[in-house]
């Protein structure tokens, strides 16, 4: 099994291709598992169809199972890039992802128009194989709660898979600011920090946001305002009760998610240094070759690499995020902080 996993890890570094496929990348179990599994699209879909209502055991360490994935620019895309009818049809035409449009009427939709947005290319891919392994998912946004709601319980894969939605008010509320009881929040940050946040705020950030807003009366981006520091933190251990607070009690009895997959990379890598308790995992990818990685906008490429399956030697493709989000995770939320750190958690 050490050989195998070591074969596994040696395929991670192969070389890119452009070679289109839409098969996801053979992954390892969990680290504390060491077991190195198989996995056929095909039959994670035609043989095990109801995956989310199946007594799937989680083999892993406990405070690895359960995984908060951001949504805009990560899991998906639609709002910094509004798809109007002209973006839509070019969205069409890429032969691996469309348009979906929660309606306006839609119960949990409070924009008082239609939301269109796209699914990321390895998405269903990414969760179908999380979920088979015993993972538990959930999503959190700076975005308008209603939004993330509607999308995740609108769309087929994503209410297959996630547990549960937070969203701007519940990051606003009191209990994501509750640091007696989360005294390693992320946004519980001491004087100096705070005076520097608010100098960074005032004269750097607020302008920014004024000029996109104004922008926004005509592109029809949503523009929110999201202090980069000290408010509006997501912090993972604190998500379980957040849903809680709101009725949602799918996930009672798991330890709280100790990983984040996000594309905010700049605040997610300072807010995880700041708590030391979670892990960050950047779901960009150099989609163009710049040597820049960068988040996840509807109309560009996914691209993919070839690694070795550990059991067949076969050569597969898989989408470049897809792996390297399941890479982070499979190694344990430790390990991942000490990869993205260069020390161990606190």
């Amino acid at each position: 099994m050490i050989a195998a996993l070591s074969k596994f890890r040696d395929s991670l570094k192969a070389p890119k291709t452009a070679e289109p496929d839409t098969s996801p990348a053979p992954v390892a179990k969990s680290r504390s598992s060491r077991k190195i599994d198989k996995f056929d699209p095909a039959t994670a879909r035609a043989g095990i169809e109801n995956l989310s209502e199946a007594n799937i055991q989680f083999q892993g360490d406990p405070e690895n199972q359960v995984i908060v994935f951001d949504l805009d620019e990560t899991l998906l895309a639609g709002d910094k890039h509004p798809i109007d009818k002209k973006r839509e049809a070019q969205i069409n035409a890429m032969s691996d992802r469309h348009v979906e449009t929660v309606p306006k009427d839609h119960p949990l939709n409070k924009r008082g128009e239609d939301i269109k947005y796209v699914l990321r290319p390895g998405a269903k891919e990414l969760l179908e194989y999380l979920n088979s392994r015993g993972y538990k998912m959930i999503a959190c946004t700076r975005n308008y709660t209603d939004r993330g709601e509607s999308i995740c319980e609108h769309d087929p894969v994503l209410s297959k898979y996630i547990s549960g939605c937070l969203g701007r008010s519940d990051l606003e509320s009191d209990l994501n600011k509750d640091f007696k009881k989360y005294p390693k929040h992320c946004d519980n940050i001491g004087i100096w920090k705070k005076f520097k946040g608010f100098l960074h705020t005032t004269f750097v950030y607020t302008p920014k946001y004024l000029w996109l807003k104004f922008k926004s009366l005509f592109n029809k981006s949503s523009i929110r305002f999201n202090p980069e520091v000290g408010k509006l933190g997501k912090y993972p251990l604190n998500m379980l009760e957040l849903l809680k607070a709101k009725g949602n009690t799918k996930l009672e009895g798991l330890q709280a998610p100790r990983f984040l997959v996000d594309n905010s990379d700049k605040r997610e890598t300072r807010d995880m240094k700041q708590s030391g308790d979670w892990a960050y995992i950047n779901s960009n990818v150099d989609k163009n070759g710049d040597g820049k990685e960068t988040a996840f906008y509807a109309l560009d490429e996914c691209p993919k690499q070839m690694l070795t399956d550990p059991d067949t030697q076969e050569q597969k493709e898989g989408y470049e995020w897809v792996k390297k989000v399941i890479t982070g995770i499979e190694q344990g939320w430790r390990a991942q902080y000490q990869e993205m750190t260069g020390k161990a958690p606190a």
